[in-house]
C-alpha cells in the first residue's frame, strides 16, 4: 500500500479526488503504481519513478480535458442541429496560425501539417479548379504559377518513411527513442527537396514549408506523440462518482487494444482528414486575417510582415488568377436570355445569339471566351452588361408606363383626379428625363405634361426661365429651376433650361480644368463644346484669351529652341511662366535654356582663362547640342588663334630663333595668352638681352648650327663692346709691354716700331706684346718663337705673306699653338687686332681669316661637347 507521504504535498492529490469524486487512496495509488499483470502469476505492483510518476499525472489531466472538449462540443453541435435530415448549414472554419519559433517541436509539426493541409485545399480550389473549369471549356488563359505544396505533405505523411510513420512505428520497436527516429528519418529523406539536415544539430530536422523552412527538434517527439492512459487510471476515473465524469469515461466502457495503441499523430490525422472531407463538400470562401505587427500594438503597421503573411498565404497569386482569368460565367441560354434585351433584335438561347449580343457591345475579343458550355467573362464587361441591361429594362418600364397613361383622358377625371394623374405622368416623365427616353409616346407625355403645367405657370417664373434661357447665365438658370421647382412646374420651357444649365455647367466646368490646366488642347475642345450651343459669356473671354496666350507663347518657345538663343529662350520661359504653362515644349525649352546657361559659362571662362584645352572642351559642349551663338564663333576664332601661337610657340622653343620668339610673344600679348613657354619667352624678350642671346647662343651650339652660333657670338660681342667700350680699349690691357720698351727689344727702328706698337705692320714682330713674368728660361724663350710663328701665319691668312700650305692648315696650327700655351691666347688676339688697325688692304684676307679661326674654334667646342 502506498502511504500519503509518497507526495511532496498530499492537498494536491486530496483536491483532485474531491473534484474528480475519486476516491483518495484509489486515485494515490494509480498516479504512483503501476499494476503489471502476467498471465499464470498474480499481478504485481511496479513503484513509478520521478518522472513516470509526473508523465502519469499529465496524462490525466489531458485524457479529462480532451474528453470534456469533445462532450462540449458535441453538446453544442447537437443543440444548432436541425430536425431535417437534408439541411443546409454555414461554417466558419479558423484556421490555425503557421508557427515559426526559435524552438519548434511536434507541436508546431502538428499545427503546420494542418496548415499545409489547408493550404493545400486553398490552392485546388483557387488555381487548379479554376484552371480545370477553364480546360474544361477550351478556352484560352494563361496559367498562373504558384507553390504546390504536395511534397510537404507527402513528407509528413507517407508511409512508410514520412515523418509521421516513422515517428509512430518508433513507438513500438524495441528501444525506440527520439535519436534512433531522428536518424531513421535522415537516411529515409536524405534526398528529398523539402527536407533538410542540421549539420550543427543532428536530432534537428528542417521542413521547407510553403510559407518557409522550420528547424525541428525531436527531443520529446516520442513522448508527446504517446496518447495512452495507464490502466490503473482508467480504472480510477471510472470508479468516480461524479456525473459528469461518469459520461466522459462510462463505468462499462471497455477500451480496444487498437485504441490503447493509438498515437495521438494517429488520431490528429483521422480528425484532419475528417476536417478535409466536410471542406470538401462544401462551396468555400475565405477571409485572410493579416496581423499587422508582432506585438499585438495599435496602429502599428509593418510593411514587411504583412507582405510576408500574404505571400506565404497565396492570396497574390489568388488576385493574379483573378485577375487574369473570368470570374463571371453563365450558361449559354441563360447569358443569352439575360441580356437579350440589350438588343432591339431577337436573340435565340445559343452560342450564336451570345455572340450578336457580344457583337453589338464591341468587347475585346481578350477579355470575353466561349467555352463549350459557358461565357466567360470579366469584371468590366460584367459592369456594362449589367448597367446596359439594367437601362434597358427601366427604360421599357418607363416607355409601358407613359403609354397606360398617355391612354387615359384627363378631361373626364375631377380635380383630385386629375391632381393624382398629372403627379403620376410627371414622375414618368421625370423617370423619362433622366434616361433621355426619345419616341411618340415619351413626346406626347410631355406634351400632356407640358399644356397641363404651362397653364397653370404664373408670369413671373415664366419671365425669369425666358431671361434665364436668353442670356445663359448660370446664376439665373439655377435660380429660375429653382423658382419653378417651388411650384412643380415641369415643361418644355424648364427642361429646356435645365438642359441649357447641365450643357453651361459642363462647359464652365470644362472651361475651369482647361484654364486651370492651361491646356491648349482642352482649350480648344471645351470653346468648340461652347460655341455648339453658341455660348459665349461666363468663362469662355478669358479662357479665349489665355488660347491665344498659349499659341503666341508656343510660338516664341518654338522659334527660340530652334534658335537657341539665350535671351530669346529667357523671354519665352518669362511668357510661360506668366500664363503657369507646364508642357513638354516648356520643359524642353527649360532643360535646353539651362545647357545655354553652362555651354556659354563654360565657354566665357575658357575664352577668358585663354586656355585651348578649356576652350576645345566648352566648343565640344556647345557643338554636342548645335549651340551656333556669336560668343561660339569668337571662341572658335580665338581657340584657333591659341592653338596657332601653341603650335609656333612649340616650334620656337626647339630653335629660339629671335624674329620667331618675338612673333609668339607679340601675338599672345595681344590676347592676353599665357603658358608655362610663353613665360619663358617673356622673360628672354622682356629681360637682359644679352642672357636672350646666350640662350640662342646655346641652342645653336645643340643643334651643331656654327654658322648661327658664330652670328650670335659676334653679336653678343658686339652689344658687350657697346655696353663696356671703354674697358676694351686695347692700349689699356694691363699686361700690355709699353711701346717704347717693346720698340727698344731691337736695334733698329725703335722710334717706328714704338708708334706703330698696336697697329699693322708688314714684317714679322721681334718679340711678344704681352708681358709674361715666366722664370722658366726655356719656356719664355718657346713662347718668344711661338708668337712670332703664329704672327707670321695670321699674315699668311690675310694673304700679306706667301705661303704653299692651305687655310684650314694654317689656322690649326694657330689652335694647336693656342691649346698648347695659354700664356699666348691673350697674344693671339691682340696680333688680330693690331693687323686690323691701319691695314693698308683691311679686307684683304682679314674676314676669311676671322671665319677660318671661328670654324675650328667651333668645331673643337663641338668635338668636346660630344665627348
Amino acid at each position: 500500500m502506498v502511504e500519503p507521504q509518497d507526495f511532496v504535498d498530499p492537498k494536491w492529490v486530496e483536491r483532485a479526488s474531491s473534484c474528480l469524486l475519486i476516491p483518495q487512496a484509489l486515485l494515490q495509488k494509480a498516479l504512483l503504481v503501476r499494476t503489471l499483470k502476467i498471465r499464470g502469476q498474480p499481478n504485481m505492483d511496479v513503484a513509478l519513478k520521478r518522472q513516470e510518476a509526473s508523465d502519469a499525472r499529465h496524462a490525466l489531466a489531458k485524457f479529462i480535458y480532451g474528453a470534456m472538449f469533445d462532450w462540449l462540443v458535441i453538446k453544442i453541435n447537437k443543440s444548432m442541429s436541425s430536425n431535417t435530415s437534408n439541411s443546409k448549414s454555414i461554417g466558419c472554419l479558423d484556421i490555425f496560425g503557421f508557427e515559426i519559433f526559435k524552438h519548434n517541436s511536434f507541436e508546431q509539426l502538428c499545427i503546420n501539417f494542418t496548415n499545409e493541409m489547408l493550404q493545400q485545399h486553398f490552392n485546388n480550389q483557387t488555381f487548379k479548379l479554376e484552371e480545370a473549369i477553364y480546360k474544361a471549356e477550351k478556352i484560352q488563359f494563361q496559367h498562373v504559377e504558384f507553390i504546390d505544396n504536395k511534397p510537404m505533405i507527402e513528407l509528413i505523411t507517407n508511409k512508410p518513411d514520412g515523418i509521421l510513420p516513422l515517428l509512430d512505428e518508433e513507438l513500438v520497436v524495441p528501444q525506440g527513442s527520439d535519436k534512433t527516429f531522428v536518424s531513421k528519418l535522415h537516411q529515409a529523406q536524405k534526398s528529398n527537396p523539402v527536407y533538410k539536415t542540421v549539420l550543427k544539430n543532428p536530432d534537428h530536422f528542417i521542413v521547407k514549408h510553403y510559407a518557409g523552412e522550420v528547424i525541428y527538434d525531436t527531443e520529446n517527439f516520442l513522448d508527446k506523440n504517446r496518447d495512452t492512459l495507464t490502466d490503473d487510471l482508467s480504472e480510477a476515473v471510472r470508479g468516480s462518482t461524479n456525473p459528469l465524469i461518469n459520461q466522459l469515461f462510462p463505468p462499462d466502457q471497455v477500451t480496444s487494444t487498437a485504441d490503447k495503441k493509438s498515437s495521438l499523430s494517429k488520431q490528429f490525422q483521422i480528425q484532419l482528414q475528417n476536417l478535409m472531407a466536410t471542406l470538401n463538400k462544401t462551396e468555400p470562401h475565405y477571409v485572410r486575417c493579416v496581423k499587422p505587427n508582432e506585438t499585438k500594438a495599435p496602429r502599428m503597421f509593418v510593411p514587411k510582415n504583412c507582405f510576408e503573411q500574404l505571400l506565404y498565404s497565396g492570396v497574390f497569386e489568388a488576385v493574379s488568377i483573378r485577375k487574369q482569368g473570368f470570374p463571371f460565367r453563365l450558361k449559354h441560354d441563360v447569358f443569352a436570355k439575360r441580356y437579350g434585351v440589350i438588343l432591339n433584335a431577337t436573340v435565340t438561347p445559343d452560342v450564336p445569339g451570345c455572340k450578336q449580343i457580344l457583337a453589338a457591345l464591341k468587347f475585346p475579343k481578350e477579355n470575353v471566351q466561349i467555352g463549350t458550355t459557358l461565357i466567360l467573362y470579366r469584371a468590366d464587361e460584367h459592369k456594362k452588361l449589367e448597367l446596359d441591361r439594367s437601362i434597358k429594362v427601366m427604360t421599357q418600364q418607363i416607355n409601358e408606363k407613359l403609354q397606360q397613361l398617355c391612354a387615359i383622358n384627363a378631361s373626364g377625371l375631377d380635380k383630385a383626379a386629375k391632381e393624382e394623374y398629372f403627379d403620376k405622368l410627371a414622375m414618368s416623365v421625370r423617370q423619362a428625363d433622366e434616361f433621355r427616353l426619345k419616341g411618340p409616346v415619351a413626346d406626347k407625355a410631355r406634351k400632356l405634361l407640358d399644356d397641363y403645367i404651362e397653364a397653370r405657370m404664373d408670369p413671373q417664373t415664366r419671365a425669369m426661365l425666358e431671361d434665364a434661357i436668353k442670356t445663359m447665365d448660370m446664376k439665373k438658370l439655377s435660380a429660375a429651376l429653382a423658382e419653378a421647382a417651388v411650384h412643380g412646374y415641369r415643361t418644355s420651357l424648364t427642361r429646356k433650361a435645365s438642359e441649357l444649365l447641365e450643357q453651361v455647367s459642363d462647359a464652365e466646368a470644362a472651361l475651369t480644368a482647361s484654364i486651370e490646366q492651361v491646356d491648349i488642347e482642352m482649350l480648344d475642345r471645351s470653346l468648340k463644346m461652347c460655341a455648339d450651343f453658341k455660348y459665349g459669356v461666363g468663362s469662355v473671354p478669358r479662357a479665349k484669351q489665355l488660347r491665344a496666350d498659349i499659341a503666341k507663347t508656343n510660338t516664341e518657345l518654338e522659334s527660340a529652341k530652334g534658335s537657341k538663343d539665350h535671351i530669346q529662350l529667357q523671354n519665352a520661359l518669362q511668357m510661360a511662366d506668366g500664363i503657369s504653362l507646364d508642357t513638354l515644349l516648356v520643359n524642353e525649352c527649360r532643360a535646353l535654356y539651362k545647357k545655354v546657361l553652362d555651354a556659354r559659362a563654360q565657354l566665357e571662362s575658357a575664352q577668358a582663362a585663354v586656355e585651348q584645352y578649356a576652350m576645345e572642351a566648352a566648343l565640344a559642349v556647345a557643338d554636342g547640342f548645335g549651340y551656333r551663338a556669336q560668343l561660339v564663333t569668337e571662341v572658335r576664332h580665338l581657340c584657333e588663334r591659341v592653338g596657332r601661337i601653341n603650335v609656333e610657340s612649340e616650334a620656337a622653343k626647339d630653335t629660339l630663333e629671335e624674329d620667331h620668339v618675338r612673333i609668339c610673344v607679340q601675338a599672345a600679348d595681344e590676347i592676353g595668352m599665357h603658358s608655362e613657354w610663353l613665360t619663358y619667352f617673356r622673360q628672354l624678350v622682356n629681360g637682359d638681352y644679352d642672357a636672350f642671346l646666350e640662350a640662342q647662343y646655346n641652342k645653336a651650339c645643340q643643334l651643331q648650327d656654327p654658322d648661327r652660333a658664330i652670328r650670335i657670338a659676334m653679336k653678343r660681342k658686339d652689344l658687350l663692346v657697346q655696353s663696356k667700350g671703354s674697358q676694351f680699349v686695347l692700349n689699356q690691357y694691363q699686361k700690355l709691354k709699353s711701346p717704347q720698351a717693346w720698340g727698344n727689344e731691337k736695334m733698329f727702328g725703335k722710334e717706328k716700331r714704338a708708334a706703330n706698337f698696336l697697329k699693322w705692320q708688314d714684317s714679322v714682330i721681334h718679340s711678344p706684346l704681352l708681358a709674361h713674368n715666366i722664370q722658366d728660361k726655356n719656356k719664355r724663350s718657346d713662347i718668344r718663337k711661338t708668337t712670332r710663328v703664329c704672327f707670321e701665319s695670321i699674315m699668311k691668312h690675310m694673304g700679306q705673306k706667301k705661303s704653299k700650305q692651305r687655310p684650314g692648315l694654317r689656322t690649326a696650327e694657330l689652335l694647336r699653338h693656342g691649346l698648347r700655351l695659354s700664356e699666348i691666347r691673350a697674344e693671339l688676339y691682340i696680333h688680330l687686332l693690331k693687323q686690323i688697325d691701319s691695314n693698308i688692304a683691311p679686307n684683304a684676307g682679314f674676314l676669311n681669316c676671322c671665319e677660318e679661326v671661328s670654324h675650328a674654334v667651333l668645331g673643337r667646342q663641338s668635338h668636346w661637347r660630344g665627348s
